[in-house]
C-alpha cells in the first residue's frame, strides 16, 4: 500500500509556510490617473484587453469616508443593482506593494471588467484583486498575472461572481477564498501558479463551473478545513504537480462531470472528509490513485470513469480511525497499473463496491478467502473487494456484456473522445 502520511505532513508544512490566515496587508497608494494607453505585451497565451488606460492601484473602503467610492476617479455608476459601480479597461501595476485593486466593507453592486492587474506585493494577502468583507461584486474578463502572492482573493465575502478571468504566473495561489460563502466561479483559467490553482478554506456553498486549472506547481483545486456544500461541475483539472482535487476535513461537497487528468499526485484525494458525492467524473492518467479516501465515511463514488492511473480507487484507515459506508457503484475502472479497488485498515466496514466494471486480466483470482479478517468482514459484495492487497473487479451482479457496451458508449458521449 502507498504511504500517504508523508504526503499529508508535507501539505500541512507547506501550507503553514504560505500563511493561509494572513489578513493584514499594505494598502495601495492613493489614486492618480495616467491617461497613457497600455502597452501590448508579448506574454504567451495571454490576450490583453484592446483599449485600456494605465492607472495607479485602487483602494476603496465603504466604511471610510476618506476612501469611499466618490474618491476614486476610475469608478462610474451609482452602486445599485440597475446601475452598478464599474471599474473597467484599466492596466494596474501595483509596484510590488499591496494589491492592484483592493475593495473592502461594501455591499454596493460593482463590476470589475477587462482590467489587467500585475505586480502585486508579496505579503499575505496581497493580490492582483483583493476583496474583503464584500458582496455583489462581479469580476469578469480580467487578466491577473505576475503577482507575488495571490491572483484574486476573497476574504469573508459573499455572493460574488468571477467569470472568464485569466489568472496566470502568480507566485502564491491563483484564486483564494477564505471564510467566503455562496460565490460563483465560472469559466476562469488558472495556470502556472506556484501553489494551489484554486484554494477554498472555511468557505461553503460556492459553485465552480467550467474552470480550467492546469500546470500549477501544487494542487489544482483544494477544499481545506471545513469547506462544505461546495459544487464543482465541468471543470478541467490537469497537469498539476500534486493532486488534481484535494479535500481535507471538508464534508458534503459535490464533484460532478469534472476532467481530472495527468496530475502528478492522486486524481481526487479525500482526507477526513465525509458525505461527499463524486459522480460522472473522468479521472485518468494520474501518477498515483485515481481516487484516494483516508479516514473518510459515507461518500458516494458513482458512475465515474477511472482510467490509467497507478491504482483505481484506494480506501485507507489508520489504526484508530473508522471508515464506513462508502458506496462505489457503477464505475468504469480501466487499465490502472497496480490495481482497481484496494481497502485497507483495521476498521474498514460497510463499504459497498457494486456493479462496477474493470478490465483485469491479471487480477481475477477470487477465492473463499477474499474477505478473510474482521477488518473488512461487512464489505459487500464479497467478490468485489479484497483486504490488504491490490485487486480488480470481475463482472459483478447481473451485468451483461451488452449492458456494459451500452454504458461505455454513454460514458464516451458524456466525456467526449476518451482513450480506448
Amino acid at each position: 500500500m502507498k504511504k500517504h502520511g508523508k504526503k499529508i505532513i508535507l501539505v500541512l508544512v507547506l501550507l503553514g509556510l504560505l500563511g493561509v490566515l494572513g489578513i493584514s496587508g499594505n494598502i495601495p497608494n492613493s489614486n492618480t490617473s495616467q491617461p497613457n494607453r497600455m502597452r501590448k505585451t508579448n506574454t504567451v497565451n495571454i490576450l490583453e484587453p484592446g483599449s485600456t488606460a494605465v492607472h495607479s492601484p485602487i483602494f476603496i473602503d465603504g466604511d471610510d469616508p476618506a476612501n469611499d467610492w466618490d474618491d476614486c476617479d476610475a469608478v462610474t455608476g451609482s452602486g445599485t443593482f440597475s446601475d452598478p459601480y464599474v471599474i473597467e479597461n484599466l492596466e494596474i501595476d501595483a509596484g510590488g506593494v499591496g494589491s492592484g485593486i483592493f475593495i473592502r466593507n461594501s455591499t454596493a453592486y460593482l463590476k470589475i471588467e477587462n482590467c489587467t492587474l500585475t505586480n502585486g506585493g508579496s505579503n499575505p494577502p496581497d493580490s492582483g484583486i483583493r476583496i474583503e468583507n464584500c458582496e455583489n461584486i462581479n469580476i469578469s474578463n480580467c487578466i491577473v498575472r505576475d503577482n507575488d502572492y495571490f491572483g484574486i482573493s476573497l476574504y469573508y465575502s459573499f455572493n460574488n461572481t468571477l467569470i472568464g478571468n485569466t489568472v496566470v504566473n502568480n507566485s502564491g495561489r491563483g484564486i483564494n477564498l477564505y471564510g467566503s460563502d455562496s460565490n460563483t466561479l465560472t469559466g476562469n483559467t488558472v495556470a502556472n501558479i506556484s501553489w494551489d490553482g484554486i484554494f477554498i478554506c472555511h468557505s461553503n456553498s460556492n459553485t465552480l463551473t467550467g474552470n480550467t486549472v492546469a500546470n500549477n506547481s501544487f494542487v489544482g483545486i483544494t477544499l481545506w478545513l471545513y469547506s462544505s456544500n461546495n459544487t464543482l461541475t465541468g471543470n478541467t483539472i490537469a497537469n498539476n504537480l500534486r493532486e488534481g482535487i484535494l479535500q481535507l476535513y471538508s464534508d458534503s461537497n459535490t464533484l460532478t462531470d469534472n476532467r481530472v487528468t495527468n496530475n502528478s499526485g492522486d486524481g481526487i484525494f479525500l482526507w477526513n472528509s465525509d458525505s461527499n458525492r463524486l459522480t460522472g467524473n473522468w479521472i485518468a492518467n494520474n501518477s498515483n490513485d485515481g481516487i484516494y479516501l483516508e479516514n473518510s465515511e459515507s461518500n458516494q463514488i458513482l458512475e465515474n470513469l477511472i482510467q490509467s492511473n497507478l491504482i483505481g480507487i484506494e480506501i485507507n484507515a489508520t489504526d484508530t480511525d473508522l471508515i464506513i459506508s462508502n458506496q462505489i457503484l457503477n464505475n468504469w475502472i480501466l487499465e490502472n497499473i497496480n490495481g482497481y479497488i484496494f481497502v485497507n485498515g483495521i476498521e474498514a466496514k460497510d463499504n459497498y463496491p457494486d456493479n462496477n466494471y474493470a478490465n483485469a486480466p491479471d487480477y481475477t483470482d477470487f477465492t473463499d478467502d477474499t474477505i478473510d479478517t474482521d477488518d473488512v468482514s461487512q464489505n459487500q459484495p464479497s467478490r468485489s473487494i479484497r483486504s490488504g492487497s491490490w485487486i480488480s473487479l470481475a463482472l459483478i451482479g447481473f451485468v451483461t456484456v451488452g449492458v456494459i457496451e451500452v454504458k461505455l458508449i454513454k460514458k464516451r458521449k458524456k466525456h467526449g473522445n476518451l482513450p480506448n
